[in-house]
């Protein structure tokens, strides 16, 4: 993830703004949970792919927004950045956390200590980015670096590309859409889902007292 931050951003100040915007987030849930004596297990550790991907994003909505160069001036392009990208991002995350907040309302403690959890690094992820990015972009980021515009326009052609020959595109994704579904006729469930969990796993554990 670094090294890609590091090959579209350019410049190793970008790099450590976006990576203290993104692990920010995950250190205060980490703290909370350990003040409030919840231990990880194999369920709960999928927070911390959840929580990076949520700063993540956000992080990156804000500092390519701020990084667009049409000649404002720096306070200009924060305050652009932030009115542009909060409501959306705040929309996505007031969403997000009510589908996280649902699982509270299960019988399984394990789901209702994520979907708990879940909540509060989105809400985390929403407020450090918002926190850290602007101010340290401020310092940093006058001009935007080489690299963004270039990959910016390797999209844009990509995008030419694309409209210039609709039928090409459509009829592809039609293909890798009957293939798709193809597949999925092929996919067996089963309701075996804690066979691959340590017998005194939390979650096998609260599953198998809800039987």
């Amino acid at each position: 993830g670094l090294l890609i931050l590091w090959v579209w951003l350019g410049r190793l100040g970008l790099v450590l703004v976006a990576s203290a915007s993104v692990f920010a987030p995950l250190v205060w849930l980490l703290g909370a949970m350990s003040v409030a004596g919840s231990r990880l297990n194999s369920f709960s550790t999928i927070l911390l792919p959840v929580v990076l991907t949520v700063a993540l994003t956000t992080t990156l909505y804000v500092m390519t927004r701020y990084l667009d160069d049409d000649g404002l001036g720096v306070v200009e392009r924060e305050r652009r950045a932030i009115r542009s990208v909060v409501i959306p991002q705040a929309v996505c995350t007031v969403t997000s956390c009510l589908g996280y907040l649902s699982l509270t309302l299960t019988g399984l403690p394990v789901l209702q200590q994520f979907g708990g959890w879940a909540t509060a690094g989105s809400l985390a992820s929403l407020v450090a980015t918002f926190a850290i990015v602007p101010p340290a972009m401020r310092l940093i980021a006058h001009r935007p670096p080489p690299s963004v515009g270039q990959i910016d326009g390797l999209l844009t052609r990509l995008v030419d590309v694309v409209t210039r020959h609709p039928r090409i595109w459509m009829a592809t994704w039609a293909v890798t859409l009957a293939v798709a579904i193809g597949g999925v006729a092929q996919l067996h469930s089963t309701s075996g889902i804690t066979q691959g969990l340590l017998v005194d796993d939390p979650v096998r554990q609260a599953l198998a007292s809800h039987r």
